[in-house]
């Protein structure tokens, strides 16, 4: 049993277990559904409602059932059968799902699915199963749209399963320490030492003065020679990485770029924990040293920063810097950008929740760049404005964008544009876009065949549907979800459909 917390399966109801006093209400959501029980062959009824109450699978108890209701104030508009742990413990089985009739099509009933999914993933699940029947083409659209695939057929139901991801694994600090090893075989203690130190502390020993490890960094990559074949970044923890300063000068990437992100390098702080690691695995036998040779270099350590030992210095000659993970998803577009010397602009399109604006506010730390954001030119609700030649497009004020942003993304002074506050169609506030040779447009609507080939790098990102939409729910809840997936999403869908924007990037990125 998963000890399921019914609260956490919709943030913007009331959830209730039902009992037999509540069957009239059951017996409303029912019959505003007579198609469900036209193909079904049999009628609610109250009895009908008290057997489904009680009915258990073989080998499960009252305990293991979840018979619940989403109330909105006092109404019931949706009813759940949920079973914890059958047909076995890593499943979540629904018995019955319905919704209000007068609320179907809104995009409720994928809502709720998503939150479900989203908590059952959480709580280790590895699939969610339920059965629709044979002859309801309506419920077959309805959970096949959810990713629920048929696995069997029992009597007159199809059977089908939605598989949850597995628990995202983070790279732990032991992985990542037994890669170096493995990528580095001569390391010594010292090396080990090192990598635990930068792991825990960052860069907080490399920049004492800025100015100083700046002009360090230029004058390192000066020095170095460009390797195209050199490791580009090897992980040193979850949230860091070791980049290559061959590897990046023969990229032609710039090196205040990477100095942006060093200086953002910090630490978890848990150094007590790093050196218990290679304790324990130098004492397995998994290190090029010994747990005795761990033991004197630690014993003669005095706390501070450490330099590589000679052996690994001759054998690999590191030349590198620490940088956060999280800026990796950026290094092909960095890449591209590289490409344009003295400046370009870059524009990002993509699915909603794809990592859009993560990675555009990630670029602009990194390149120092001027940021345009397209949610600051989309209209409110039921304003969608007007493209020609029969194009697709999106709630985006179109005209403006080609006013006050195009004409400003070739040069490199600050300019401003007025943005819609709070989704009201008042444009009395102005966003500033910084000076920089670097531009870059984040936002879907982006890269409109409307505003002409104006970006140097074209990006794409996007994920898979199911993600999306659990992205979409975890971000914004049940209550305002629907709207995404009734009519943001499926608008966005027939904009890259028509433009098939992922075939026309120069980066294509998933997340």
């Amino acid at each position: 049993m998963k000890k399921i917390d019914i609260s956490r399966l919709s943030d913007d109801h009331i959830m209730q277990r039902l009992s037999p006093a509540d069957w009239a209400q059951v017996l409303d959501i029912m019959e505003d559904n007579p198609l469900y029980y036209e193909h079904s062959g049999k009628q609610p009824t109250r009895g009908q409602i008290f057997q489904d109450m009680a009915a258990l699978p073989d080998g499960k108890t009252a305990a293991d059932k979840y018979y619940l209701g989403y109330f909105e104030r006092q109404y019931l508009v949706a009813v759940l059968d949920l079973i914890d742990g059958w047909p076995d413990a890593d499943t979540a089985y629904i018995g019955f799902f319905m919704v209000d009739g007068c609320m179907q099509g809104e995009g409720l009933g994928t809502a709720l699915m998503e939150q479900l999914c989203l908590y059952c993933g959480e709580l280790g699940y590895r699939r969610v199963m339920l059965g629709w029947d044979k002859g309801n083409p309506q419920a077959e659209h309805f959970w096949r749209k959810l990713d629920f695939e048929p696995v069997k057929e029992s009597g007159r139901y199809i059977v089908a399963e939605r598989l949850l991801p597995a628990p995202k694994e983070e790279g732990s600090f032991e992985s990542c320490l037994l890669t170096e090893a493995a990528q580095h075989p001569l390391m010594k203690a010292r090396d080990a030492l090192k990598m635990c130190y930068q792991a825990a502390r960052g860069a907080e020993h490399g920049i004492k003065d800025a100015n100083a490890a700046r002009k360090y960094l230029r004058d390192e990559i000066k020095a170095v020679e460009a390797d195209e074949e050199a490791l580009f970044y090897a992980p040193i923890s979850p949230e860091l990485c070791r980049v290559d300063l061959r590897a990046w000068k023969a990229r032609g990437l710039k090196w205040q770029w990477l100095y942006n992100m060093f200086e953002k390098c910090r630490g978890d702080g848990l150094m007590d924990e790093k050196l218990a690691a290679v304790e324990h695995l130098a004492a397995e036998g998994k290190l090029p040293f010994t747990a005795e040779e761990w033991k004197a270099e630690l014993s003669a350590w005095d706390g501070e920063a450490v330099s590589h030992s000679a052996a690994y210095r001759e054998a690999y000659a590191p030349a590198y810097r620490i940088v956060p993970m999280k800026y990796i998803c950026c290094f092909p577009i960095l890449e591209k950008m590289a490409e344009h010397p003295d400046g370009c602009v870059v524009a990002i399109d993509g699915m909603s929740n794809s990592g859009k604006s993560t990675i555009g506010n990630l670029l602009t730390e990194v390149t120092e760049a001027g940021l345009v954001r397209m949610d600051d030119i989309l209209t409110p609700a039921g304003r969608m404005q007007v493209v020609s030649k029969g194009w697709p497009g999106g709630n985006v004020n179109y005209a403006m964008f080609q006013r006050d942003i195009l004409p400003n993304l070739s040069s490199e002074k600050a300019f401003s544009y007025p943005y819609f506050a709070n989704h009201s169609l008042v444009l009395n506030r102005k966003r500033r876009v910084r000076r920089s040779p670097w531009r870059i447009v984040e936002g879907s609507y982006s890269q409109h065949v409307v505003f002409g080939d104006y970006a140097d790098v074209k990006v794409f990102v996007r994920c898979a549907r199911p993600t999306q939409r659990s992205r979409v729910v975890a971000r914004d809840g049940v209550r305002l979800a629907p709207s995404y997936f009734r009519i943001w999403i499926p608008q966005e869908d027939e904009y890259f459909e028509f433009f098939r924007l992922w075939e026309k990037a120069d980066v294509l990125i998933e997340t």
